[in-house]
């Protein structure tokens, strides 16, 4: 019952997402499944559940994340077995993926549990460096045989390829199907998060939370009896799940949303109703209003559990443009932009602001936190600061969104998924100054011909603390020199210029970043007609007062000559 009512789950949410363009590179998942002969008939049938409901999972994620995943299942015993290689898994592909797995599916046991094979078989893999993230998933009874080898051997093979040859960020989870004690030789390997489940139950409940972190989807869990209960439901959920246990003799259960009166209709909008049993039933409810959720109960004894609550908002990576790789030295402002589960602006809840909180994982493993600020009404997100993207390889994007209810923070989305590349660059060094002259402006970036230098450079013009427009362009002349003057309208007084960053194909390390230049006043057209005016009115006086000498020269002239 319990794996129809996941397996509904997963079809009924996948049905509720819409179609969109996948727009970012997703998780490849390889689950390693012991298929040794440790393993019981029952235990077989438990681990193909499993199998069923991650394939079911990551379709979903596929389509709401607008991601593409990719899926692989090896069966081991004394040798990997690759039932399915890593394939696109999607809504549509199911049915082609379930096939292909019921084909390679034996009732028979795989003889020995030979951990290290499935190992090698799933890092194998992961060669290829395709800027994706990676997930190895092994469901075992933890009994690792391999004749000639002892156990804690095997535990020290297995740390070697954890730590050496998987590529990061590969995460490796080790779900056991048994007791505590089968579990205890590997809870030593660093790197390996261990979970134990007794029964299907257990395990079907360890793997959709262990899937469900892994894909960024948080939910939770909560199971509560007595005649009233109440549960909190947080905002932005876009489904709740609830399974409902109850003696089919003692009456029913009813549910009332925050503030009703009347309680909800079984096959009412937004709301399904699955019932598998007389004494067992599913109800699920899109987007539940928050608040305080009751259930009454005829018989205190009637159990409820929340099986799941799935957020509806997503976001994506907007800026820098994943699709296009960066060149490193460049400065970039990180922008992440959030929208529902249809891929619209997502509308903010005015009692439930949203935060976003967004680490920069850099190739070189150092994790940068960039705060965010919101900076528009279309949902973009903007750090406050550019990132130096100084080392070429893969930069993720590690995204938490939380909704802040009451002073409390509710994670409502977790992206793992969006980043973007840099490429190796020569980098060039250049010579930022200001003329005497006061208006021109040189950049000098010595014997740099043959770096293919831009045809021209953008300057921030500031003054008095404040960016002014527009901004300085210079030209390159040749040579490695680039030049510009300032606009004519602009006033005299003092000007911080700084270089702007943009993508060209080296990366021009400009020193000093500012530079202060002091235009000079200049006359007024008003003052140059007066100054003007006053030198012809001085010639014309200079004039007037040289004509009575002249006057005078040229009688005593004519007087000697007579």
């Amino acid at each position: 019952m319990r794996l129809r009512a996941l397996l509904w789950l997963a079809l009924l949410v996948a049905a509720a997402a819409r179609a969109d363009t996948v727009k970012h590179t997703g998780l490849d998942m390889v689950l390693l499944v012991d298929r040794s002969g440790s393993i019981s008939p029952f235990g077989r049938r438990i681990e193909n559940e499993l199998v069923d409901l991650t394939m079911s999972m990551l379709a979903r994620s596929t389509r709401e994340e607008r991601v593409q995943h990719r899926f692989a299942v090896v069966s081991f015993g004394n040798a990997a077995r690759i039932d399915l290689p890593l394939s696109a898994v999607d809504q549509p592909a199911l049915q082609t993926i379930r096939a292909k797995l019921a084909a390679a599916e034996s009732r028979r046991s795989l003889g020995n549990t030979n951990f290290l094979a499935a190992c090698d078989a799933a890092a194998a893999m992961f060669t290829a460096a395709d800027g994706r993230r990676r997930s190895i998933l092994l469901v075992t009874d933890g009994r690792a045989y391999v004749p000639g080898i002892t156990r804690d051997e095997i535990v020290r093979r297995m740390q070697r390829i954890v730590s050496s040859k998987l590529p990061p960020p590969t995460t490796v989870d080790l779900l056991i199907l048994g007791s505590r004690r089968d579990a205890a030789p590997w809870r030593h390997l660093s790197g390996v998060h261990v979970r134990v489940a007794r029964g299907r139950t257990e395990a079907l409940a360890a793997l959709h939370r262990n899937v469900g972190d892994l894909l960024g989807t948080p939910g939770q869990q909560l199971e509560f009896r007595g005649a009233l209960d109440t549960i909190e439901l947080p905002p932005y959920l876009d489904l709740v799940v609830f399974d409902i246990i109850r003696d089919p003799t003692a009456g029913e259960v009813s549910l009332f949303p925050p503030g009703a009166r009347q309680p909800l209709e079984g096959h009412g909008p937004g709301v399904e109703e699955v019932r598998l049993g007389h004494a067992f039933f599913t109800l699920a409810v899109q987007r539940p209003a928050a608040g305080a959720w009751t259930f009454r109960k005829a018989n205190a004894d009637s159990r409820v559990r929340v099986l799941m609550q799935q957020f509806f908002p997503r976001g994506m990576l907007v800026g820098p443009d994943p699709r296009s790789p960066l060149l490193h030295q460049e400065r970039v402002t990180v922008a992440y932009r959030l929208v529902d589960a249809d891929g619209a602006t997502l509308q903010e809840l005015e009692a439930y602001p949203l935060s976003v909180d967004l680490m920069l994982a850099r190739p070189d493993g150092r994790r940068v936190a960039l705060p965010m600020k919101r900076a528009s009404l279309s949902g973009v997100y903007r750090a406050a600061a550019p990132a130096e993207c100084d080392v070429a390889g893969r930069y993720w994007t590690e995204v938490v969104v939380n909704a802040w209810a009451g002073g409390r923070a509710v994670r409502v989305f977790e992206d793992r998924w969006s980043g973007f590349s840099v490429l190796a660059a020569p980098a060039v060094d250049c010579r930022l100054n200001a003329l005497a002259q006061g208006d021109r402006v040189r950049i000098d970036c010595g014997d740099a011909g043959a770096a293919a230098l831009p045809p021209a450079l953008r300057m921030a013009v500031h003054r008095g603390g404040r960016r002014v427009a527009p901004d300085l362009r210079l030209e390159y002349r040749g040579g490695g020199i680039f030049e510009g003057i300032l606009p004519a309208g602009m006033a005299a007084g003092t000007y911080a210029l700084q270089t702007l960053s943009e993508p060209s194909t080296p990366y021009l390390r400009v020193l000093p970043a500012r530079v202060t230049l002091v235009r000079p006043e200049r006359p007024s057209a008003a003052a140059a007609v007066v100054v003007a005016a006053a030198v012809v009115l001085f010639a014309l006086l200079a004039l007037l007062a040289l004509l009575p000498l002249r006057r005078w020269y040229v009688a005593r002239r004519q007087t000697r000559i007579a």
